[in-house]
């Protein structure tokens, strides 16, 4: 039955997906389940009897293990970066408490930590996504703000058109004018419908199969 009980204890750590380890008290990885290997690509023999921060260099361990070091010390959540083993960057976020023995008395810590790389990538294109509509929100403003002045400038001139236009080089002025306002107007409107955002596009779709 101990050995039933041990195994099946076993089996439930490495089919877990998210990584566990333990250490000692001097912070000695004592156990590393297979989602750990996974997440981090070193595997048990790699890791074990290593100091957690060699593991993952962030950790404060001296810190950990002190506000760890009694019983009553609930979990503490952190996140942090890691390089993998095969050189890439992970970002894990973790959850440590106490590890106790048979006798409820501090035996080490333990981890249990997830791979947080793509939910952080998501939030940082969100982020970014959100940014870039808020510089085109301000840019169309920018745009319109211009417009405004542009106009008054372009109207302006044509009333003084037929005044100024007796002087062959008053004519030619007022010509640049308007035609270089004309110009303005016209990258202005192809600005405009640049930074408008698109009317959607419905249309059926075969879900299942496609």
């Amino acid at each position: 039955d101990l050995n039933e009980l041990q195994a099946f204890h076993h089996n439930i750590l490495q089919s877990m997906q998210s990584g566990v380890l333990t250490t000692d008290l001097s912070g000695k990885i004592t156990s590393y389940n297979r989602a750990a290997e996974t997440i981090t690509g070193y595997a048990l023999s790699e890791v074990y009897g290593k100091s957690l921060d060699e593991i993952f260099p962030a950790f404060d361990l001296p810190t950990i293990l002190a506000s760890l070091s009694t019983a009553s010390e609930s979990a503490r959540r952190l996140e942090t970066d890691l390089q993998t083993r095969d050189g890439a960057r992970a970002y894990l976020g973790f959850s440590i408490s106490p590890f106790l023995d048979e006798q409820a008395q501090p035996a080490g810590v333990i981890g249990i930590f997830q791979d947080l790389t793509e939910m952080k990538a998501m939030q940082e294109q969100i982020v970014r996504t959100d940014r870039l509509a808020a510089i085109g929100q301000l840019a169309a403003g920018v745009a319109h703000e211009i417009r405004n002045p542009l106009a008054s400038i372009s109207g302006s001139i044509q009333m003084l058109r037929a005044e100024l236009s007796h002087d062959p080089d008053n004519k030619a002025l007022v010509d640049i004018i308007l035609r270089e306002s004309a110009r303005l107007d016209r990258i202005l409107s192809d600005f405009l419908s640049y930074a408008r955002p698109q009317s959607l596009m419905f249309a059926r779709c075969d879900v299942a199969h496609e």
